[in-house]
């Protein structure tokens, strides 16, 4: 067996696994956490959500857990797959964290015939891969309605979609079983075969949204003849859906009792977003915040508040507007109310043991890594502060979430 970079570290596993009692079983055990907390909040929007559905992708927690486990240095990893794969350190997703720790994992499991391990690290790179087919196929919105309609009407039964109701079974009863089935053996003594995996994961996924690729022979240009994206437009330009709710025309502007309203208004609020240059922030908004007692310095508040989105950061500001706007989708017809920041701050900021306010409370942390890079490139990295320091910063980013809620919302009826 020829031995690389990979198979350098999965023996420093086993000498780790040999002298830690318990090492595979908190591995497994943390990876199976990981894994349920994403599963988890899917199962909750994906009776509404269908194929359209978007997982929250744990990458931070990945490395936050596993690396400390592993007491391997991600650089370390991100080298001894990219030179395993032959891959250049600069592609930037073949080599991001995630995908290369979870690949070590997978190598790892594969040598010692871990299927659990294995399992969970496939299955978590097929979900980061049907949202990326996903977010590339429907930039602006993908439509439940419509969704449920090219799944009922139009998709061939034949087709893997037809089979399951939504992508989370999808991936975890045919996706997992057949990718474990094709590749693990055959990785236990070849680990390079690592890369055959990841890249299966995003094809596989990708041939569900576009398949059957033909070229005109005129213009040159490739395009796909079938898949659930080229169905989608299809519909979408015939006007074809499947109601979820035939009383949905009759609600009012506050009903948000539906993820399938959730996702558009987090839509919504996210070209606000996009599209506010210059914020104008406003009396409720600065009165909470002097109510909370930040202890942040105005001149720090003005700049992270003044240059708060960037289009870098939007899948971030998407994913953490959709836990925001879940957890107090009771309270948001109160949004133009002086008591909105009021119940910000009882649901949000001073909530604990909630799974919607936990996974907000990370992509903060997110978020403020990157604005820290950015906006004050001399001071610590934002995950070196203490825990006091990190609670301040994390109540303003979400008091900015509240506000562009609120001004989404109070402009529909203006």
């Amino acid at each position: 067996m020829k031995i690389n970079e990979i198979d350098t570290l999965i023996i420093k596993m086993s000498e780790r696994a040999s002298s830690v009692r318990g090492f595979n079983r908190k591995l497994e055990l943390t990876l199976r956490n990981i894994v349920k907390e994403v599963t988890n909040i899917a199962n909750s929007n994906a009776s509404t959500k269908g194929y359209c559905l978007t997982f929250i992708v744990p990458e931070d927690k990945i490395q936050e857990q596993i690396l400390p486990i592993l007491q391997l240095d991600v650089n370390e990893i991100r080298v001894a797959v990219a030179d395993a794969w032959k891959t250049p350190l600069t592609a930037r997703v073949k080599t991001r964290p995630y995908v290369v720790i979870l690949s070590l994992l997978i190598a790892y499991a594969a040598r010692y015939d871990i299927k659990k391990i294995g399992e969970h690290a496939i299955e978590l790179l097929l979900i980061m891969n049907w949202n990326q087919h996903l977010r590339k196929s429907f930039p602006k919105e993908c439509n439940p309605e419509i969704m449920a309609y090219v799944i009922a009407n139009m998709a061939s039964k034949q087709f893997t979609v037809t089979k399951y109701s939504d992508p989370l079974e999808m991936i975890e009863k045919h996706f997992v079983p057949a990718m474990m089935k094709k590749y693990f053996a055959d990785t236990k003594n070849n680990s390079e075969l690592t890369k055959r995996i990841s890249d299966q994961a995003f094809s596989r996924i990708g041939q569900i949204f576009r398949s059957g690729q033909v070229v005109n022979l005129n213009t040159k240009e490739r395009s796909a003849k079938t898949g659930i994206a080229v169905l989608y437009y299809e519909a979408h330009r015939n006007n074809n859906r499947i109601r979820q709710n035939k009383a949905d025309s009759e609600k009012d502007m506050f009903d948000f009792t539906t993820s399938h309203s959730l996702d558009d208004l987090t839509a919504e609020i996210l070209q606000v977003m996009r599209h506010t240059i210059d914020p104008v922030y406003d009396k409720r908004f600065y009165h909470a915040i002097e109510r909370s007692n930040i202890n942040i310095k105005k001149a720090n508040i003005d700049i992270i508040i003044s240059n708060f989105y960037t289009i870098q950061r939007d899948n971030l500001y998407e994913d953490a507007v959709s836990m925001f706007v879940s957890r107090i989708q009771d309270d948001l017809s109160k949004a133009c109310s002086k008591e909105y920041y009021q119940i910000v701050k009882r649901k949000i900021v001073s909530s604990k043991h909630n799974i919607y306010v936990s996974k907000l409370k990370e992509l903060e942390d997110r978020i403020l890594e990157d604005i820290f890079k950015v906006s004050f490139p001399n001071a610590l990295p934002f995950h070196k502060w203490g825990p006091v320091y990190k609670t301040n910063f994390r109540e303003l980013i979400t008091y900015v979430i509240a506000f562009y809620v609120s001004k989404t919302i109070c402009s529909r009826d203006s």
